[in-house]
């Protein structure tokens, strides 16, 4: 003879079947965070790699030749590009042009 189901389990129950529910068919807004927080930790990786570019490129500024300006500010540049920030990307390739011209080569194109 089957036993009835007693208040604590059916609320177990009931939380199991929601909750697979819930993974199964999940809501909107759940999965719009995950691809949130996927897209923002994206983002500061590509941040925190153009910070790192523009370092170097101050560096190489101090001490390096002209050429290698020309060629680390086109890196920097293109960084800004990947990272889809054009007011930087724009400051960077009149910058890249500017370095390029001082070392005698032509700037690279795009990033």
């Amino acid at each position: 003879m089957a036993e009835k189901m007693g208040v604590g389990q059916a609320i177990v129950t009931l939380a199991i079947v929601a909750g697979g529910y819930w993974y199964l068919f999940g809501s909107d807004t759940a999965k719009q965070s995950s691809a949130d927080a996927q897209k923002n930790a994206i983002t500061n990786v590509q941040k925190k790699m153009v910070d790192e570019y523009v370092q170097q490129y101050e560096i190489i500024k101090r001490q390096g030749s002209a050429s290698d300006r020309c060629m680390h500010a086109n890196l920097v540049k293109g960084g800004f590009l990947g990272a889809k920030d054009e007011a930087n990307y724009a400051k960077w390739r009149v910058i890249a042009e500017s370095d390029c011209k001082a070392a005698g080569v032509p700037s690279l194109p795009g990033g």
